[in-house]
C-alpha cells in the first residue's frame, strides 16, 4: 500500500502531469493570442504588428515536486496591454511611428496617454478566466489517470 502511494505521488509530477500542463499552457496561450484582436480603434485596441502575440510563449517549470505552467511575454508592450497604464509621458518616436500607421495625429494620442494613461486590455487573464474550466478538466483527467493505471 505504501509503495502504491509512493508512485502515485511521484506520477503527480511526472510525464503525464507535465504531459496535461503542455496541453493546458498551450490553451492558454493559443486563447491569449485569440484575444489580441486586429487593431479596431483607440477604445479597443487590438494588434498592431503582431510582436506582442509573437511574444506570448508557455513555459513548463518542474522542479522538485511542483510542476507550474507559465504563460507571458518578455515584452513591456504586453504587460501594458495587460495592464494598462497610468498617465505617463509616452516617449514620442514610437507614438509617431504608430500613429502614422493608423492616420491619426501624434500629438493627440501623446497627450492622451499623458492625460487618461492606457486601458487595460487583459488578453492574458482573459484567455485563462475563460478556460479555467478545461484546464481543470485537462489536470483533473491526468490525474486520474495516474491514480487508475495502479
Amino acid at each position: 500500500m505504501q509503495a502504491g502511494v509512493t508512485r502515485i505521488a511521484d506520477d503527480l509530477h511526472g510525464v503525464p502531469i507535465v504531459d496535461a500542463m503542455r496541453d493546458a499552457t498551450m490553451l492558454i496561450t493559443r486563447a491569449a493570442n485569440k484575444n489580441l484582436v486586429p487593431y479596431q480603434n483607440p477604445h479597443v485596441g487590438g494588434r498592431d504588428t503582431g510582436i506582442t502575440a509573437a511574444s506570448i510563449t508557455p513555459e513548463i517549470r518542474a522542479r522538485s515536486n511542483i510542476v507550474e505552467g507559465v504563460v507571458g511575454s518578455n515584452r513591456m508592450s504586453a504587460v501594458v496591454q495587460e495592464l494598462g497604464s497610468r498617465p505617463h509621458k509616452a516617449p514620442v518616436e514610437p507614438i509617431k511611428i504608430w500613429a502614422r500607421r493608423h492616420g491619426a495625429e501624434w500629438f493627440v494620442v501623446w497627450r492622451a496617454i499623458k492625460t487618461r494613461g492606457t486601458y487595460a486590455r487583459r488578453f492574458l487573464g482573459r484567455a485563462f478566466e475563460d478556460n479555467a474550466e478545461k484546464v481543470h478538466r485537462i489536470i483533473s483527467k491526468a490525474v486520474g489517470t495516474i491514480i487508475s493505471s495502479d
